[in-house]
């Protein structure tokens, strides 16, 4: 029986892989800032001169503007349009709607803690009423 040995990391896999790391902490990071500064964003958007459904449309139409090369390079994979419109009217609208509407009678921390009950109905919400899939078995009580 042969023996065989690990495979010897050259420089270049070793620079690769550090700047994947650190590509991710990176990553990591920006979205650890994002989610932390949106509700003293949206909170200051809805003092001043914007409602819930500006911030909403806003957010939608940036988001749809960076992602959209990413849709037409590498398309659906498999989703249909009417599952990848279900996903981003019901785990995205309302989850948006209802935090923004909640930062309209609340302070910026408070809306923090209500942050955690639409992250966790409306996909539900999504997948019951249109009949997608859905987790099933203990999978339920552990996002809760």
């Amino acid at each position: 029986m042969a023996s065989t040995s690990p495979p010897v990391e050259t420089s270049d896999d070793a620079a690769n892989r550090r700047t994947r790391e650190i590509f991710g902490i990176c990553c990591g990071l920006g979205a650890a800032l994002l989610w932390g500064i949106q509700p003293v964003v949206s909170r200051y958007g809805v003092l001043r001169s914007l409602n819930a459904y500006d911030l909403a449309a806003i957010r939608f139409f940036v988001s749809g503007l960076i992602l959209a090369p990413v849709l037409f390079r590498l398309g659906l994979r498999g989703i249909t349009w009417f599952g990848a419109s279900m996903i981003a009217v019901g785990a995205g609208l309302g989850y948006v709607l209802f935090f923004n509407l909640g930062l309209t009678f609340s302070t910026a921390s408070n809306g923090v803690l209500s942050r955690r009950a639409p992250t966790s109905l409306f996909p539900r919400w999504d997948c019951t009423s249109w009949r997608m899939s859905f987790p099933t078995g203990n999978a339920w009580p552990a996002s809760f």
